[in-house]
């Protein structure tokens, strides 16, 4: 795993290396202004040219044909994204309000993950976990789904209708999307912050459910990982 430079990005050298390109949170805004349409351009050659990409949280929304963020309230933001892996409205904040400037907004959603093989694509199993959340998103099924086939493993408990985690298929590639963030388990939150401690508490008995949703993930985008073997 490492982390890729703006420039370098744009150049599209790491394309023939990568076995996951990987959006993390942050600020969606940011990500357009930095990448540029020729950064943009060069993740959805990797994905189209048989590439993984994993977005979470703003890395979700960044992906996406069009967003809609905190309508009609202070921090509006609402327009086209460059890379449409997802051929539709992704939608947040799901809980509201959000701040940008402290975690009062975050919480530890409730999510039905449905485990779905990644090559028959049958249903396994379904289980209710917790996940970190912090100004995430739900997607507006699409209505023409032509020329790619988008499936949803995990949906927010709480809002009928309101898939949190979809997969899509990208020409040659793969692409999973989630409003909440699965890399964080109770370990990397901070305890000294007012609001992630409570969420910590949370989100610890949830643990061992969320590393087997995360290699649920990473199978469907084509890795090995040893989460499975470890649990």
């Amino acid at each position: 795993m490492g982390t890729v430079r703006i420039r370098y990005t744009c150049r599209g050298a790491w394309a023939k290396d990568a076995a996951l390109f990987m959006m993390p949170g942050g600020f969606d805004l940011g990500f357009i202004e930095s990448l540029g349409d020729e950064g943009a351009e060069e993740i959805k050659k990797y994905v189209r040219e048989g590439g993984s990409y994993l977005g979470q949280g703003a890395g979700s929304y960044f992906a996406c044909d069009s967003i809609q963020f905190d309508i009609n309230g202070t921090d509006e933001v609402v327009g086209d994204r460059p890379l449409k892996f997802y051929p539709g409205i992704c939608s947040g904040p799901v809980y509201a309000p959000y701040h940008y400037n402290d975690y009062s907004g975050a919480r530890a959603a409730p999510i039905d993950f449905e485990f779905i093989s990644p090559t028959t694509g049958d249903e396994e199993e379904s289980i209710n976990m917790r996940a970190y959340y912090n100004g995430g998103n739900t997607f507006q099924l699409p209505i023409d789904n032509e020329n790619r086939t988008c499936v949803t493993l995990g949906s927010y408990t709480e809002r009928i209708d309101n898939p949190a985690i979809v997969k899509c298929n990208i020409y040659d590639g793969i692409t999973v999307l989630a409003g909440v963030e699965m890399q964080f388990g109770s370990t990397h939150l901070d305890s000294n912050d007012h609001f992630l401690s409570v969420i910590k508490q949370q989100l610890k008995p949830y643990e061992s459910s969320r590393l087997r949703a995360y290699d649920s993930i990473l199978r469907h985008l084509g890795l090995t990982t040893r989460f499975a073997s470890a649990l």
